[in-house]
Order: structure tokens, then C-alpha cells, then sequence
């Protein structure tokens, strides 16, 4: 997040990506709670746990740990979601209450 510290001025807001930033070995309750007031988005996605040490103790690639279902849909998964959205509350509060919730639908 050394880029995020760099932006002075605080122009850069911040998708924060629940999986991503596990996966990562981030932890996305403290990235919530301190980017807070920079957070635009937030991709709740959950994390496998079992999956993830299988990863790290066998070496995968990236695209290993997706296709053996690294990632999941929240709640089904080790990411301390409530603690995310706690953290990110302003965003919420700023779409008064409205956030947006579900899949993305492509568009044609």
C-alpha cells in the first residue's frame, strides 16, 4: 500500500478487493478500517482457506489456486467480512444506505 502513502494529496480512492488483498497476504479488516475515507468499491469475494495453504505449501501459480476454487463467495470462506464492511461504513453512508448488492450483470 506503499503507493496509497505516496499519493499526498489523496486524489487515488481505492477498490478494495476482500480476496485479493487475503490472498495477498493483506489483511482487509485493517485496509478497511485505514483506507476508509479512499475506499470507492468494495469486491467482497472470500477466501478458502485450506485451499489457500495448499497454494502456498505446494508452490501453485495464481492461476492454480483460481482453478482449484481459492476464491468463493462471501461467507463460505476464512475473510472476516462483517469486519470489512464495519471499516468501509463511510462508503455505505455516502450511497445512503443504498450500497449496491449481488452479482454484476454483463452488459451487451
Amino acid at each position: 500500500m506503499r503507493f496509497m502513502e505516496l499519493d499526498r494529496q489523496r486524489a487515488v480512492k481505492l477498490l478494495l478487493d476482500t480476496g485479493h488483498a487475503t490472498f495477498g497476504g493483506a489483511d482487509p479488516v485493517a485496509l478497511a478500517k485505514k483506507y476508509r475515507n479512499r475506499i470507492a468499491h468494495v469486491h467482497c469475494k472470500d477466501v478458502r482457506k485450506d485451499v489457500l495453504a495448499r497454494h502456498a505449501s505446494e508452490d501453485w501459480s495464481f492461476l492454480d489456486a483460481v482453478v482449484e476454487g481459492c476464491f468463493t463467495v462471501p461467507g463460505d470462506g476464512m475473510v472476516e467480512l462483517p469486519g470489512v464492511l464495519q471499516g468501509a461504513a463511510r462508503l455505505f453512508r455516502l450511497a445512503g444506505g443504498r450500497g449496491r448488492a449481488g452479482p454484476r450483470r454483463p452488459t451487451r
